[in-house]
C-alpha cells in the first residue's frame, strides 16, 4: 500500500530542470479524484457486506428449504398416493432450485468478493494521487507524469467500480450530492 511521502523526501528539481507552477486544473482534478477513492474506500465495505449478508440469507433460506423437502419427500410419498403430495414436494424442490439461483443471478457474493480489491486499490490510489498533488504543488520534475499516472490508476479504480454488479447506484448518488459543481 502506497504512503504518503512528506515533501522533504520529493526528488528535488535539478537545477537544470525546468519548474513548472503545477496547472490548477490538475491540482483541483487530483484533489476531486482523491476526494472520490477516500468516498468510496469508507462506504464500498458496507455495500459489500450487505450483498455478502443477501447471499447468505439467501443460502440459509436454500438449504432450510432443501431440508423441509429432503425429510417431506418420503414421508409423504410413502404416505401417500394423492397427485397433492407430490405436488407439493415438487413445488418445495422448485423453491429450493430457484431461492439457490437468485444469489447467482443477482451476483451478490460476487459483488462482496470484488469489493475488498476494489477497496485497498481505491486506498493505494489515495497515496499516489496525494503524493503527485505534492509533487505537482513543489514543481518537482516528472509531476505532471506522476499525476498522469496516479490518475490513469483511478480511472482504472473506478472503470473497475462502475462493472460491480448490483452497481451501488444509491451511493452513487450519494456521492455524486456531494461533488462541487464543475465549471
Amino acid at each position: 500500500m502506497s504512503t504518503k511521502v512528506p515533501a522533504s523526501a520529493l526528488s528535488k528539481p535539478h537545477s537544470n530542470d525546468v519548474v513548472v507552477a503545477p496547472s490548477a486544473n490538475t491540482v483541483k482534478t487530483l484533489l476531486e479524484c482523491e476526494d472520490s477513492a477516500r468516498f468510496w474506500t469508507a462506504k464500498l465495505p458496507s455495500y459489500g457486506q450487505k450483498m455478502q449478508n443477501l447471499a447468505d440469507r439467501y443460502a440459509i433460506g436454500a438449504a432450510a428449504l432443501a431440508a423441509l423437502t429432503a425429510l417431506g419427500v418420503w414421508g409423504t410419498l410413502a404416505d401417500s398416493t394423492q397427485i397433492l403430495a407430490a405436488v407439493a414436494v415438487s413445488v418445495a424442490s422448485i423453491a429450493t432450485a430457484l431461492v439457490t439461483a437468485i444469489p447467482k443471478i443477482k451476483g451478490w457474493a460476487e459483488c462482496a468478493g470484488a469489493v475488498p480489491g476494489l477497496v485497498a486499490r481505491y486506498g493505494h490510489t489515495i497515496g499516489d494521487l496525494e503524493n503527485a498533488r505534492a509533487a505537482l504543488t513543489h514543481g518537482l520534475a516528472g509531476a505532471d507524469r506522476q499525476a498522469e499516472r496516479a490518475r490513469a490508476e483511478f480511472e482504472a479504480v473506478k472503470a473497475d467500480k462502475q462493472r460491480l454488479r448490483p452497481f451501488p447506484t444509491a451511493l452513487q448518488e450519494e456521492r455524486d450530492s456531494k461533488k462541487p459543481p464543475r465549471g
